[in-house]
C-alpha cells in the first residue's frame, strides 16, 4: 500500500512537471539580440540586463511567456546603477567603426546620418549604446521588435531607424 502511494505521488509530480513544460511555464524567454547573446555567453549577468532595461525603458518588467501581452508584463522594483557619460574617445571609436561597417549597409538604402544617442552603461569590457540612423529612400515605416533577455523586457528596437549595439575596445561593435 505504501509503495503504491509513493508511486502515485511520483507519477503526479512527474505529470505536473510535464504540464508546466508544455505550457511554457518556467522556460526562459529571450529574443534574438546581441544582449541575449552576451547574457548567454556569461558576459552579462541578469542584473546587468535589469540595469540596461531600467536605463533603456525606465523600468524592469518580467515576461512570463513569449506570447504574453506587453500589458501583462509584471513591473518589479529595481534601482539602476548610473554611469558617467560615455567617454568622447569611445563614442568617436564607435562612430568611426559604425561608419566603416555601414558604408555599404544595404544595396537599397544608404545611411544618410547616424548618431550615438543612448548610453546604457559599461559592463566589464563592454559598452552598451543605441545608435539611431536615417536611411536613404526609406518609404516603409520602421518595424519595431521587442528586446527580451532572460524573461526581462529590455525595450524596443526599431529596424530601419536604429539599433542597440555592444562595443568593446578589443572586439569592436558587436551586433
Amino acid at each position: 500500500m505504501k509503495k503504491t502511494v509513493i508511486v502515485l505521488i511520483c507519477a503526479a509530480v512527474l505529470c505536473a512537471g510535464m504540464c508546466f513544460s508544455a505550457c511554457g511555464a518556467g522556460g526562459e524567454v529571450s529574443t534574438d539580440h546581441i544582449l541575449a547573446d552576451m547574457y548567454n555567453e556569461g558576459k552579462f549577468t541578469r542584473n546587468d540586463i535589469k540595469n540596461i532595461a531600467a536605463l533603456m525603458s525606465g523600468r524592469v518588467s518580467v515576461v512570463g511567456s513569449a506570447d504574453q501581452s506587453t500589458d501583462d508584463y509584471v513591473v518589479i522594483p529595481f534601482t539602476p546603477k548610473t554611469f558617467d557619460p560615455l567617454p568622447e574617445e569611445i563614442k568617436a571609436d564607435i562612430e568611426r567603426e559604425f561608419r566603416a561597417e555601414n558604408e555599404e549597409y544595404d544595396d537599397a538604402h544608404a545611411i544618410l546620418s547616424f548618431e550615438v544617442d543612448g548610453y546604457f552603461g559599461k559592463y566589464g569590457d563592454y559598452y552598451v549604446v543605441h545608435i539611431s540612423y536615417e536611411l536613404e529612400d526609406l518609404a516603409a515605416p520602421a518595424v519595431c521588435d521587442l528586446i527580451i533577455v532572460s524573461n526581462i523586457f529590455v525595450g524596443y528596437e526599431c529596424r530601419d531607424g536604429g539599433e542597440v549595439v555592444v562595443y568593446s575596445e578589443n572586439e569592436g561593435i558587436l551586433r
